[in-house]
């Protein structure tokens, strides 16, 4: 009758371990975070609505920026830097502009086939939330000069010169101009957060 007991016992704690295990692999599953996007997801050729913007010949050979539609839906631009290939940024068309009017991407890069001495490619692209009352937009470097960005299809694109790079010229802030000239919204366009913000 003791052993029974004890087989009962044993049973019924094995059935709970099992449930447990369950309830917490459960848990797991519920609270993993989404993994990453599939690399077709940031290829332009693959996208639809594709439209190019800005191409333009600045430092290094051709830059542009081109815009598309995911196979997820998502809206996404890419900006294609000479001998360095693009560089893609996605988001859901719900979220993209929940902080901010105007989304920044910045960026740097060896120029190819350069020693470390060489100056670095450097630039700043974005968009803007279509439909808003922006009416231009100003990057201001870290010298505190204000630069005009043009708006193509609600994108922007700025290269910087080799020669404002050697001058050690970076980009700090991007601004949102109405017609007015009234200010709409300020964006952080360094490269870097390690970078120090000007006080301009």
């Amino acid at each position: 009758m003791k052993r029974a007991v004890n087989i009962t016992v044993l049973l019924i704690a094995a059935v709970a371990a099992v449930l447990l295990a369950a309830r917490l692999a459960g848990a797991r599953m519920h609270d993993a975070s989404p993994g990453p996007l599939p690399r077709d997801a940031f290829d332009p050729s693959l996208g639809t609505n594709v439209e190019v913007h800005l191409a333009q010949v600045a430092t290094d050979g051709n830059w542009s920026v081109t815009s598309f539609t995911n196979d997820l839906g998502m809206s996404c631009s890419a900006i294609s830097v000479p001998g360095h290939g693009p560089s893609t940024e996605c988001a859901d068309p719900g979220s993209e502009f929940s902080d901010s009017p105007v989304v920044v991407h910045s960026g740097f890069a060896q120029v190819v086939g350069g020693s470390p001495q060489t100056p670095r490619l450097q630039w700043v692209w974005g968009t803007v939330r279509p439909g808003s009352p922006i009416d231009r937009l100003e990057l201001t470097l870290s010298d505190c000069t204000r630069e005009p960005l043009a708006l193509d299809d609600d994108y922007f694109l700025y290269v910087f010169s080799p020669a404002q790079v050697s001058a050690g010229l970076g980009a700090q802030t991007v601004t949102a101009l109405n017609a007015s000239g009234g200010t709409l919204a300020t964006a952080d366009a360094r490269p870097s957060s390690t970078t120090a913000l000007s006080s301009c």
